[in-house]
């Protein structure tokens, strides 16, 4: 009865396991169809393969207590052909199981489960998925007779969480030397409850620690620990009952030992399988297996062997192998996998070798070959002949000369400055393969090669970094490489210290632009490699943008084109340094720029002389309109005076007026006076009269004695010849007599004045000065008089003065321009 419970509830777990569908109402009818998952456990070769074998793909520990992870499904395999696939049919016919006992036990499945799959892969590996959909009540009722095949199963679960799991007792594959009792045989290490005392008016408790008759499994540390569950009694029945609970304290070590192994024959791999179990002191040191068989790490590669078979077959050059596959073992020796068949033909050809020994000392890739033993697989009709083994490859004689790949530079720094690193020559070695379409093949990794170059420290090609007036310089680690060229090992880096930028000029020392008028100096910057010590040009010579001096100019003189109305302003150009003292000539004399003449308009040009002088006719002008010649002004008369004791004591003064002197003559030359442009005409002007000698008589009176006339006279070129016009110079003053009026042209300037009188001013100008003084030693004060009369322009005569020269005037009609250098040039009528 118990054993139909515990079928009923494995079976249960079995369909949530199989993901079969229960209904809710109270019978939980089953459905028949339904679908699981299974796990292959051998390979399918398409289209080779005929049968085939699986384990459910998801065990729970229900299903482990069941034996299910010992169940194998084994089923026939048929292929058909689709239009670009294949498709593949099994049909799942039974089930069989190993016990402990390393028995197998099956059972046929009344209604085969059933499979369908494509596959464009040739094969199709172990541990591959694969829906198995049939009658899942069939499969249950296979489970139920299998299992009582068994002569007293174990039961174990295994937990949940990957590498713990426990293990019971009592089974007989499980505990070596148990007996078969039969299903109604009792369990010898089941534990038997007393029966409480009848009519014990007494309450009486007991707490036992009572073996759960399983261990909890410890892979990590290989250790079995024991569980116990506590329960407590009254009065004989149970009253509490703990779960149970693994003892730490009373483990024993968990062994292994083989149990199978899983054959590949497509990657010709064999997997050891073993069995965890423990030694049960609970038990009388039962050994107690823990869980199924597992798969270790350990793999074992497959040979073929020709024992226990028949001896080879040899026709000419094609040998015919009948063997088997085995694999060496450590426990068990040798293991054979499968039976002997027509295992392989062989043949043998040369080949040669993919790789080449390499003699760096010539520079060589010698070449190798090798004899082949190949192999046809004859499991598989129509299998190609494969490699199978060789005798190694040896020297043929052959070789091709070995090349060199420049890779650059190994560099090898030192941190202490007062040690340099060094840098190596970096190259790849390869050969052209010409038995492989001239194949470029390297030869390992890049390899160094060749001296030790050594560093040293170098700027080159290294910028500055400039903070305002202070640069800092930035060095690089160089060598020399192979090419006696300069080479770097290192990027550039700056250089601690600060360093000042000094400027220097250019020779020459400025750059002048023309055109905008300035001038700038020409500079370069430069400092003093801390290193080197040397000059370090920053940037070259240039103009200097930062300051500029503005042309100054000075005139060098003119040149005057009449005909163009213009002059030409020749002009030196200067520029004064930016020390605003010293100044530099730039230019010499040179046209600067081209002025017009000041247009002052058609005139009467009216020149006056009051010297004597050189005149020259104007380019232009070549008739005079008029000239006037004028004498010089007669000098103002002095006065005589005496004195004399009047009737009341007192000194009279008496005076006299003198007279003034004659004026100069003057002369009007008018009408169209030709003369030649350009000649030059002498002019002399008639001098002014002399003054008087003061006469001091009080018996007769002073009398001035005349000058001899001069002229006023200008000769030159007119009409044609040589003509002098003539006008005497003014004349002295006479004693008491009026003086005569001079004459007086206002409209050309030339005035000349009027002599004096014995009353009055020559000129309306003219004044009476009173002088006082003590004359002659008396003790009364004597007045002088003194008279002044005009004469020249603006000139006096009196006792000291004399009056002004004469003048000529030359009129001409003409157009007047000013030149730009001051003077005057004139266009005739």
């Amino acid at each position: 009865m118990k054993r139909l419970i515990l079928y009923s509830t494995l079976l249960f777990a079995i369909l949530i396991l199989f993901g079969v569908a229960v209904a809710s109402n109270n019978n939980a009818k089953i459905e028949k169809e339904k679908a699981i998952k299974l796990k292959l456990t051998t390979p399918i070769q398409v289209p080779d393969t005929l049968n085939v074998s699986a384990q459910i793909a998801e065990i729970n520990a229900d299903a482990v207590s069941f034996g299910l992870n010992r169940v194998t499904f084994i089923g026939s395999l048929v292929f058909e052909k689709l239009s670009n696939s294949q498709r593949g049919r099994i049909e799942w016919h039974s089930i069989e199981m190993t016990t402990q006992g390393k028995k197998t036990v099956s059972e046929q499945l009344t209604f085969p489960l059933r499979s369908q799959f494509r596959t464009k892969d040739e094969l199709i590996n172990i541990n591959e998925t694969i829906m198995a959909k049939g009658n899942i009540e069939a499969l249950e009722e296979a489970l139920q007779n299998l299992a009582l095949k068994e002569k007293k199963p174990v039961e174990v679960t295994t937990a949940k969480d990957a590498g713990t799991f426990t293990a019971e007792g009592g089974g007989a594959d499980s505990v070596k030397g148990d007996k078969d009792d039969g299903d109604q045989g009792s369990n010898p290490f089941e534990f038997q409850e007393p029966e409480p005392p009848k009519d014990d008016p007494v309450t009486i408790y007991r707490q036992e620690n009572k073996f759960c008759g399983k261990r909890e499994i410890d892979l990590e540390s290989m250790t079995a620990y024991p569980l116990f569950k506590q329960i407590t009694y009254e009065n004989g029945e149970v009253m509490i009952e703990t779960n149970c609970t693994p003892d730490y304290d009373a483990g024993v070590p968990v062994q292994q030992k083989v149990c199978g192994y899983i054959h590949d024959f497509k990657t010709g791999l064999s997997t050891e399988q073993v069995q965890y179990y423990y030694t049960e002191p609970l038990y009388n040191n039962q050994e107690i297996t823990a869980g199924a068989c597992r798969t270790t790490d350990k793999q074992y590669q497959q040979y073929f062997t020709d024992q226990g078979c028949i001896d080879d077959t040899s026709t000419e050059n094609v040998r015919i192998e009948y063997t088997r596959r085995a694999i060496d073992t450590d426990e068990e020796g040798q293991v054979i996998c499968d039976d002997c068949s027509k295992n392989a033909t062989f043949k043998t050809r040369v080949d040669i070798c993919e790789d080449r020994i390499i003699d760096y000392q010539r520079l060589q890739a010698l070449e190798e070959d090798k004899t082949i033993l190949t192999r046809r697989n004859e499991r598989i009709p129509e299998s190609p002949f494969l490699p199978f083994s060789d005798s190694g490859c040896s020297l043929n004689g052959n070789f091709v000369e070995l090349q060199i790949e420049e890779k650059g530079y190994a560099h090898y720094l030192n941190d202490d400055p007062e040690v340099p690193g060094y840098s190596k020559r970096a190259v790849q070695y390869y050969y052209i393969e010409p038995n492989q379409n001239n194949k470029r093949f390297n030869i390992g990794d890049t390899t160094e090669i060749g001296p030790d170059l050594e560093h040293y420290v170098t700027r080159n090609t290294c910028p500055v970094t400039q903070v305002g007036i202070y640069i800092i310089p930035n060095y690089r680690k160089a060598f020399e490489n192979r090419f006696e060229q300069e080479d770097y090992a290192t990027h550039c880096y700056p250089h601690s210290d600060e360093i000042l930028v000094q400027k220097e000029y250019g020779d020459p020392r400025f750059e002048h632009d023309f055109t905008a008028k300035r001038s700038y100096y020409i500079t370069r910057t430069f400092f003093i490699d801390p290193i080197t010590e040397e000059k370090e040009i920053l940037t070259p010579f240039q103009r200097d943008e930062g300051y500029s001096m503005s042309h100054e100019y000075e005139t060098a003189g003119w040149i005057n084109d009449d005909e163009a109305l213009q002059a030409v302003h020749r002009v030196e150009t200067y520029i004064t340094e930016k020390d605003g003292v010293t100044r530099v000539k730039i230019e010499e004399a040179h046209d600067h720029a081209i002025i017009p003449y000041e247009f002052l308009g058609d005139t009467e040009e009216r020149l006056v002389f009051r010297t004597s002088q050189a005149w020259t006719v104007p380019g232009p002008v070549n008739q005079l309109k008029e000239i006037i010649l004028v004498g010089g002004g007669g000098t103002g008369g002095d006065f005589t005076w005496s004195a004399y004791t009047n009737n009341n004591g007192g000194v009279t003064v008496n005076y006299e007026a003198a007279k003034g002197g004659s004026r100069g003559e003057f002369k009007t030359i008018s009408g169209s006076i030709v003369v030649i442009p350009g000649s030059v005409l002498t002019l002399k002007v008639g001098s002014k009269g002399t003054s008087s000698l003061l006469k001091q008589n009080s018996s007769q009176s002073a009398f001035f004695s005349a000058v001899p006339p001069q002229i006023t006279t200008i000769t030159g070129s007119f009409n044609g010849g040589d003509i002098t016009y003539t006008a005497q110079s003014g004349g002295i003053g006479n004693t008491g007599a009026s003086g005569q009026p001079g004459y007086v042209l206002s409209n050309d300037h030339l005035n000349v004045g009027r002599g004096g009188s014995t009353t009055s001013p020559g000129a309306s100008s003219g004044t009476v000065a009173v002088e006082s003084g003590t004359w002659f030693g008396g003790s009364t004060d004597h007045q002088r008089f003194s008279v002044w009369g005009f004469s020249g322009l603006g000139g006096t005569s009196s006792v000291s003065n004399d009056s002004e020269n004469g003048g000529i005037l030359i009129a001409f009609e003409t157009t007047k321009y000013v030149r730009p250098d001051g003077t005057f040039y004139y266009v005739s009528e």
